[in-house]
């Protein structure tokens, strides 16, 4: 999760805990290999104390998956990598925090966005996250045909049924897809419009989220409307594709 999740805290946290559990097997079989050398009474009391340190082990393993769940007064919000949805979440922390006597705790930046906070939502370790409705109703509800806002009453009593969860309350804006093309680019063949980058498409390179690429009014929506195919597509975390087109890795992306 450490990894997923952007924390060098939890990802040192976890590698010394797999490390310790990689120390604590060796161990027990090098415990093992002693115990077929010793005498059959020694060996009797070894079997039995690998047993029991063996039962509390996985006890304890138990327990703390199960107090990871427990739902305490805290409430764990999850942002998507980008600087909108750091700044939705902290309004959230500062709101809930400010009406209630809950504690908020946000984790900033879950790579893989919806994919990965989707899950995690299900599993319990978020309870909250900004989410646009449009991706929700393409990346996480798979639906194929175009979102309006006229769907919202669908797209909410779906999320009920489906996932028990509810959406509250509109934002007021509207974050549509756009692309961003090299200033460069744009200055040398005078592209103003759709029109004028699926002509030269061709001979350029986009990189864009995994949702864009998934979803119906994304990339496969500028194929279908305009035409538009690029020389290559890359695949990259939503964060990332600013410094890949300010390293020129990439001309177009979606903003």
């Amino acid at each position: 999760r450490g990894i997923t999740t952007n924390q060098s805290a939890l990802t040192i946290a976890g590698s010394l805990l797999i490390a310790l559990l990689a120390i604590t097997v060796d161990a027990l079989f090098s415990l093992g290999e002693r115990v077929t050398r010793i005498s059959p009474h020694m060996k009797r009391y070894t079997i039995i104390f690998v047993s029991i340190m063996t039962i509390i082990a996985m006890g304890i393993g138990g327990w703390a998956m199960h107090y990871r769940h427990v739902k305490t007064d805290v409430i764990h919000i999850a942002t998507k990598p980008m600087t909108e949805q750091l700044i939705l979440g902290n309004i959230l922390k500062e709101l809930i925090e400010k009406k209630t006597d809950l504690t908020v705790e946000v984790t900033e930046g879950v790579g893989g966005g919806t994919s990965n906070i989707q899950p995690a939502m299900l599993s319990g370790q978020f309870d909250i996250y900004p989410e646009y409705t449009g991706t929700a109703w393409s990346a996480v509800l798979k639906r194929t045909d175009t979102y309006d806002e006229s769907l919202f009453n669908e797209l909410s009593q779906a999320y009920k049924e489906k996932y028990n969860f509810e959406w509250v309350g509109m934002y007021g804006f509207n974050n549509t897809y756009g692309i961003g093309v090299r200033n460069e680019i744009a200055q040398s063949y005078g592209v103003k419009t759709y029109s004028d980058l699926a002509r030269i498409a061709p001979s350029l390179t986009l990189g864009g989220e995994y949702d864009f690429f998934g979803r119906e009014d994304g990339y496969a929506g500028l194929q279908r409307v305009y035409g538009m195919s690029f020389k290559a597509t890359k695949d990259m975390d939503i964060g990332l594709k600013y410094t890949a087109i300010g390293r020129d890795e990439v001309d177009a992306m979606p903003i």
